[in-house]
């Protein structure tokens, strides 16, 4: 909405389907913006497709949406055409109502080493920002920046490095070829790379068996699988 307008959030509780135990739950974000055409639109939640320019936006957005949605069990669909708007519906499964809270997944215990320095490489700054406070909370220190040439300049500025922590798919440079840079003058450095939509990435950009951190996360993921990569050196 490049001149300005209106961006409606509603929820809606919808009855079960015939045969289901459950009600469902619609989420509907519309906007007043340009629209998309239909050649657009038909791409939408296609992984990698965007209208953007170079630098500009990786094309995940909405395909790591649509992934999350199905792994709940529901449904994601768009509605637009030029010149009036855009509305994404998400129909999510209502789950039975439950009188006990339940205990989060158990996580193994892996030692932490203060003062170990972690490079964190996220183009979303909010993403960066929450990452960047558990590893600090965890005893880490954090360089945190936006991207692949800035995390190359603070690598040459810095001596020691215990750990690469980077998005996979980024404006610019990739965290894969990130990590290439760096390893040619630190080969021992441990890299974990982070992603929050794997399955379709190209052969390219694909992270070694084992060390990619799916979005998102808990902080207790986080900062275990940091942990486990510090140690696994």
């Amino acid at each position: 909405m490049a001149a300005g307008g209106t961006l409606a959030i509603s929820t809606f509780f919808l009855p079960a389907l015939e045969g289901a135990r459950h009600g469902r739950v619609e989420l509907v974000v519309r906007d007043s913006g340009s629209g998309m055409d239909a050649e657009t639109l038909a791409r939408a939640f296609d992984p990698f497709f965007t209208t953007k320019g170079p630098g500009k936006g990786t094309g995940l957005g909405l395909a790591v949406v649509h992934g999350i949605v199905q792994q709940c069990g529901g449904t994601a669909s768009i509605d637009s055409a030029p010149g009036r708007g855009t509305a994404v519906r998400i129909v999510l499964p209502a789950g039975a109502p439950s009188t006990t809270r339940s205990a989060p997944a158990a996580v193994r215990n892996v030692p932490v080493a203060p003062g170990r320095v972690v490079l964190l490489v996220e183009d979303e700054e909010p993403v960066r920002r929450v990452a960047a406070r558990i590893l600090e909370r965890a005893g880490y220190r954090v360089l945190a920046v936006a991207d692949g040439e800035d995390a190359l300049r603070i690598a040459a500025a810095t001596p020691r490095i215990d750990l690469l922590l980077t998005d996979v798919v980024m404006p610019g440079m990739s965290g894969t070829r990130l990590a290439e840079h760096l390893r040619a003058a630190r080969p021992s450095l441990p890299v974990l790379y982070m992603s929050g939509f794997s399955r379709d990435l190209p052969e390219s950009l694909a992270p070694p068996p084992g060390t990619l951190l799916q979005k998102p996360f808990t902080p207790e993921v986080l900062a275990a699988r940091v942990g486990e990569a510090l140690a696994a050196r």
